[in-house]
């Protein structure tokens, strides 16, 4: 399990967050900024800034890093650092996830009807989810559930060796249990489903930053059931030694968790 009370921010800590910056009466705001797929500004977060207090004559525009103090609204006695990691993607699914597999030409020869009969019956039991992949060699079927066996003797037959099945230690009510209490946070700016990149069917989310309460909450489900994001995160205050606090060091970027 991960240590999430590691990133979780209250009013009072130092944070940090990557954007780009513009000028207002009041100071600077800064805009989140988003990598890998959705490179720029984050498209989740909706135009999401914070306004920052204490720079003096920042680069305007450009991607850069800011730390201070968070008083629950504002960043004040900001500081500009290096390493600007924006908030990123899950780690997703690709065609070189299973990339030995064997395929077929088309999409529909792995969804047929008899397929997806199969996986109605599954689902909600031993079976999360199904989804066709393209892969280097042609489409196949991949299946995640909480009783392998059970998924492979009922598609096996009808999918032969197009099939991959993932075990997976949590059950869709788990699953649909973890998206509804991420829900109910006012800080939520992205939430949904995916495959990641090891053929797991997870919960991923992106929080304009993550509440203590939250940290707790997410700690009592399943591990890796979901993957979080933050553009707001608490960091260790330059100068102070990361051992001593427990939390990430000032000097590197914030790391995404997983529960």
């Amino acid at each position: 399990m991960c240590d999430l009370e590691s990133i979780a921010l209250s009013a009072g800590d130092y944070a940090q967050a990557v954007g780009t910056l513009t000028h207002t009466q009041s100071g600077y705001l800064l805009a989140a900024h988003m990598e890998g797929r959705h490179h720029g500004p984050n498209r989740e977060l909706g135009g999401d800034t914070a306004l920052v207090i204490g720079l003096d004559e920042p680069p305007l525009g450009e991607v850069v890093t800011v730390r201070g103090l968070w008083n629950g609204s504002q960043i004040v006695d900001a500081e500009l650092f290096d390493a600007h990691v924006g908030v990123k993607p899950p780690p997703l699914l690709d065609p070189g996830t299973f990339r030995d597999m064997e395929g077929v030409a088309e999409r529909g020869d792995i969804l047929r009807a008899e397929v997806l009969d199969a996986c109605d019956e599954l689902r909600g039991t031993s079976l999360l989810s199904f989804v066709a992949v393209p892969g280097p060699r042609g489409w196949y079927g991949l299946a995640c559930g909480t009783d392998p066996q059970e998924a492979l003797a009922r598609l096996s037959p009808l999918l032969g060796p197009y099939l991959v099945v993932t075990d997976s230690e949590w059950t869709l009510a788990e699953l649909e249990e973890a998206e509804r209490l991420i829900s109910e946070s006012e800080d939520v700016r992205g939430l949904g489903v995916f495959w990641d990149d090891r053929g797991r069917y997870r919960a991923h989310c992106v929080l304009h930053h993550l509440e203590p309460e939250l940290a707790s909450t997410l700690r009592t489900l399943p591990e890796g059931i979901v993957h979080v994001e933050t553009w707001l995160t608490r960091a260790t205050p330059a100068g102070v030694s990361a051992s001593s606090t427990g939390v990430s060091p000032a000097s590197s970027p914030a790391n995404p968790s997983s529960v």
